[in-house]
């Protein structure tokens, strides 16, 4: 594993590996370590495309009764599947829909095309079915104390909801599932 310190050189180190195909890379870490704002800037700079796990929470319909007790219990990881990494494994465009959950419905689609660096970004990235797609994992970590500042400032009076249930949700994910040791890169900015 490479610990690297600006999205420069992680687009140089994945840009190196390559082979002048497109390549689906996973953008994983706990809640509040920068894992948008990274992909923000990769997509800015570089021409990274990108694609949020935000946008496939299973409709609240759809939830099991007991989808907190679940690794990935909220994830609609089938749709996520079927309709953008089996395609785009396949170098074929995807198509897909986002769902908002605040709102409970599907935007329209969007067309994702088969080309340069896409990543796929936000927990639940690197659940076992999803990670023989990728050719590359980053995991991005920040000390605890810099990520609950930042998802106060972030979810505002939201955060009381967020520290009950999504923190414990995002914990059991990383831990369970050892997410950070199946990364390829660590990435850390630089504080």
């Amino acid at each position: 594993m490479t610990a690297l310190h600006t999205p420069q050189q992680l687009d140089s180190l994945i840009r190196g590996s390559m082979d002048g195909e497109m390549m689906l890379v996973s953008i994983d870490g706990p809640c509040g370590s920068g894992k948008t704002t990274l992909s923000e800037k990769l997509s800015l700079d570089f021409g990274w495309q990108i694609i949020h796990m935000d946008d496939y929470y299973l409709p609240w319909k759809r939830r099991a009764d007991d989808w907190q007790e679940r690794v990935a219990g909220n994830m609609d990881l089938l749709r996520i599947e079927d309709e953008l990494l089996q395609p785009l494994s396949e170098n074929k465009s995807a198509r897909y829909r986002a769902y908002d959950c605040r709102r409970d419905v599907f935007t329209k689609s969007s067309v994702i095309p088969a080309k340069g660096i896409i990543a796929v970004e936000g927990n639940y990235s690197q659940m076992p079915q999803l990670r023989r797609y990728f050719r590359q994992s980053v995991y991005v970590t920040l000390p605890r104390d810099l990520r609950l500042q930042r998802l106060k400032a972030r979810e505002g009076s939201y955060y009381a909801v967020f520290e009950k249930v999504w923190e414990p949700l995002d914990q059991r994910y990383q831990k369970t599932l050892h997410i950070r040791a199946h990364a390829d890169v660590i990435y850390q900015e630089m504080l």
